[in-house]
């Protein structure tokens, strides 16, 4: 990576690499040069900023590079144009001939259904209950539901090759179990997790809302035996309904949403 003969690509791949983070602008440019340009698998794209991304999030990071492959929205596949580089880096890159800047979206792989988003129901909760913290969200406990007795958070190290995006994580979740006067979990989730169960005497686990990645999957693949409960915060549980269509339309509906929050 980072070795071709499109400079501002090459610059963009070390850039990510190194800190983890990239412009909106960049990571769209980036994308579409991937795509139709050098015309390597956009599943290969977005798993290399899944890697790197410091504020990777894996529904959102997927579902943007199908966008701009063009998958899902037939004639609004997004191109990386020699112009608007040049333009939006102030004549710092100048990729003019160097681009695919007419291709085709790729062709639908999958159809897919619109389901009904089910939220998670709050309840009151009897006997010991853990409180479970992944990298996806660090909100604090909801001593509300019933008796939080531990919180506890995994650092998955072992799950992220990016020293980068491991280091940022592991402060991340050390930040947050400090605050809550929590357990670290490490090595193995389903060993960790039994291990924490049985020292506490858990009667079940109350987590935030896992949604799709690597967390959701370690969740889905435990061995715990005990109930676990989601829970789901204001924002989102207010939010989420409301994310049917496409962008424009979610926004707006955010005035009467915050309207009716600040209420």
């Amino acid at each position: 990576l980072g070795k071709t003969d499109i400079q501002c690509f090459n610059d963009w791949t070390r850039e990510l690499i190194d800190t983890g983070y990239l412009h909106n602008h960049a990571r769209m440019w980036f994308a579409s040069i991937w795509i139709f340009t050098l015309k390597l698998p956009w599943q290969l794209g977005a798993d290399f900023f899944l890697e790197h991304l410091l504020d990777a999030d894996a529904a959102s990071n997927t579902l943007s590079w199908r966008w701009v492959a063009g998958l899902h929205t037939p004639g609004k596949h997004y191109v990386a144009r020699a112009e608007n580089i040049s333009k939006f880096t102030k004549g710092r890159y100048h990729p003019h001939g160097q681009l695919n800047e007419n291709p085709r979206p790729l062709p639908m792989d999958c159809l897919y259904e619109k389901t009904t988003l089910s939220l998670p129901q709050y309840q009151k909760i009897a006997g010991r209950l853990g409180y479970l913290i992944l990298p996806d969200d660090l909100s604090p406990p909801p001593v509300s539901m019933g008796k939080i007795v531990s919180t506890a958070g995994f650092i998955p190290s072992s799950l992220i090759t990016s020293p980068l995006v491991s280091t940022f994580i592991e402060g991340a979740i050390k930040d947050a179990l400090s605050r809550y006067e929590g357990t670290e979990l490490k090595g193995d989730f389903s060993q960790s997790l039994l291990r924490w169960i049985a020292h506490e005497k858990l009667d079940a686990i109350v987590m935030p809302y896992p949604t799709v990645g690597y967390c959701n999957d370690l969740i889905n693949h435990q061995r715990s035996h005990i109930p676990i409960y989601h829970t789901l915060g204001h924002w989102d549980r207010n939010l989420w309904p409301h994310a049917s269509s496409g962008f424009f339309r979610f926004k707006s509906s955010l005035p009467q949403i915050y309207s009716g929050l600040m209420q």
